[in-house]
């Protein structure tokens, strides 16, 4: 499980709890051995400086990815599941504008409740494979990029929002696409995690740039099925300690 984000080495991976609690993160400092060479330790205090401010800025990420969720909720929109944000070039590269776009934002909500109260009948939305976050990207005006995939026509029960903003001059703006999946069914999914249900988990996954989409989404699966699986444990152990209580 933490040998994820070792998997995609170009993408920075986070998997975190309400509580922002790290359960797995590109941001986590690795096993250093110990050396006896100066150099070789300073190497190792820098990367582990570096890795603090991944943390840092993955947990911000995290944030920000559970106030545009509550924010949803109040908004009577319905239970986000993934929202992607494409961030554009500051200024096109050539004179068609062609820059290769900006950094790639892919962040899920796996709500506890339909693992603790068991099927509920109404079909699997989740990840049952790598490329199963389905939300398509699409390259803003002027951004560039390729790698979009195909547009995305959301499941039944489900609500896509859509939204582009810009800033500045046409044409040297830098501009936000955004692209949300809601879910309007499950608004009791999320809603305060008793003693028996397993807790709420966010997964954020940044890519370089548009080019890297597919191996994105193909993460945000692979972490969205962790999330679950972890989650179902803890469903697992709670029944067991209840049983046992009994």
């Amino acid at each position: 499980m933490a040998s994820l984000p070792a998997q995609h080495p170009r993408l920075a991976l986070h998997l975190t709890d309400r509580a922002l609690t790290p359960i797995i993160s590109s941001g986590n400092p690795t096993t250093s051995h110990s050396s006896s060479s100066q150099s070789q330790s300073q190497q190792q205090k820098q990367k582990q400086q570096q890795q603090q401010q991944q943390l840092a800025a993955l947990s911000a990420l995290s944030t920000t990815a559970l106030t545009a969720y509550d924010a949803a909720k109040r908004l009577d929109m319905g239970s986000p599941l993934r929202v992607v944000v494409e961030h554009g070039p500051v200024a096109p590269t050539d004179d068609h504008g062609d820059g290769g776009g900006g950094p790639l934002v892919l962040q899920s909500f796996m709500c506890p409740m339909s693992l603790a109260l068991g099927p509920t009948g109404r079909g699997r939305r989740g990840s049952d494979s790598d490329g199963s976050l389905d939300t398509a990207v699409t390259p803003t005006e002027g951004g560039g990029g390729g790698g979009s995939g195909g547009a995305h026509t959301p499941e039944a029960g489900a609500s896509a929002v859509n939204g582009t903003s810009s800033r500045g001059a046409e044409g040297s703006s830098r501009q936000v696409l955004g692209s949300a999946v809601i879910d309007d069914e499950d608004d009791e999914d999320d809603e305060d995690d008793g003693a028996n249900h397993p807790p709420m988990l966010i997964g954020v996954v940044v890519a370089p740039g548009a080019d890297d989409a597919s191996e994105a989404r193909r993460a945000a699966g692979r972490l969205e099925r962790l999330a679950r699986v972890f989650q179902t444990e803890w469903v697992a152990e709670q029944r067991r300690e209840d049983d046992g209580i009994e």
